[in-house]
Parts: structure tokens; C-alpha cells; sequence
């Protein structure tokens, strides 16, 4: 499948089978304009967005589409990450996270699992994984929009 025609044509399919509503066309339209703004050039290839497709089709589409609400949502393309972090999001999504969210279609932020906060700057997080020993990988990385400022009047 190395033609032009060809990957577009099995992106095209992916799509429509992956993100079947007009809703949830905007939602990957979204997601790939997220997903370039962590590239240098600001643009990536098909063939990167058709891998991406595959891997996904692996995945219940709820699940797919709590992942990327989650990754849009906490706004991770800012932070400069890219499909694999939202891989993760995919992979490591819990029957919690995807039962808290059960009209997908009508809502436009995804909870967020009461309880998980860090104990350091009290920064609320979607998943357990998100603590470190030092407080959270916000954190540790200080990249969240107003993060630092939060911080600093601690």
C-alpha cells in the first residue's frame, strides 16, 4: 500500500468506520490539527495519519474517542505531545474513565475521576498515573497553561 491513492483511499475507510457521525469527524478533524501543532512544520503524512487509524481500529471506538477527548481536553499538543502519548491515553483508558462518559456525543470536556489531585499544587488529574513522588508530572514538567502561576502563589 505504498501508492498515494491508495493510503488515502484506506484512510478514507478508517475514518468513516472510526469516526462514523459528523460529530465525531470534527472531533478527528480536531484532533489532526492538535496532533500537526506538535510538529516542527506543523503538518504530518498520511501515512503516519493511516498507522495511526490502525493502531486505533485495535481499540473499542468509545474507548478511541474518550482518548482523544482526554488528549484535547487537557490540551496535551501544547505541552508538545504527540499521537504516542495519545496512544497511551487509548491503551491505558479504565472502564471508570469510559463509564463517566456516556453521551460522548454531548459533551464537550470529559470528567475528570474524582480524587485524583496532586497533593503538591492540588492540580486535578484524569489518571493515578499522572503522581509522581515530587507531586504530578505537571509538576514535573511545568508545560499546564497557568501551572507555574499557581505554584508561585503557594
Amino acid at each position: 500500500m505504498g501508492d498515494s491513492s491508495d493510503i488515502s483511499q484506506a484512510i478514507s475507510v478508517l475514518v468513516n468506520r472510526l469516526f462514523p457521525s459528523t460529530e465525531d469527524k470534527a472531533l478527528f478533524q480536531s484532533l489532526k490539527e492538535a496532533l500537526a501543532s506538535t510538529r516542527k512544520y506543523k503538518k504530518f503524512s498520511d501515512s503516519v495519519i493511516l498507522k495511526q487509524l490502525q493502531q486505533w481500529e485495535k481499540f473499542p471506538l468509545q474507548r478511541i474517542h474518550t482518548g482523544i477527548r482526554t488528549y484535547l481536553n487537557k490540551q496535551c499538543h501544547l505541552q508538545g505531545k504527540d499521537e504516542k502519548y495519545l496512544m497511551g491515553i487509548i491503551r491505558n483508558s479504565t472502564s471508570d474513565l469510559i463509564n463517566k462518559c456516556p453521551a460522548m456525543k454531548d459533551s464537550a470536556k470529559i470528567p475528570i475521576l474524582e480524587g485524583f489531585t496532586c497533593p503538591r499544587c492540588g492540580q486535578e488529574l484524569l489518571f493515578k498515573d499522572d503522581l509522581t513522588q515530587g507531586g504530578c508530572v505537571y509538576c514535573s514538567i511545568g508545560k499546564q497553561n497557568n501551572h507555574f502561576e499557581r505554584l508561585k502563589n503557594d
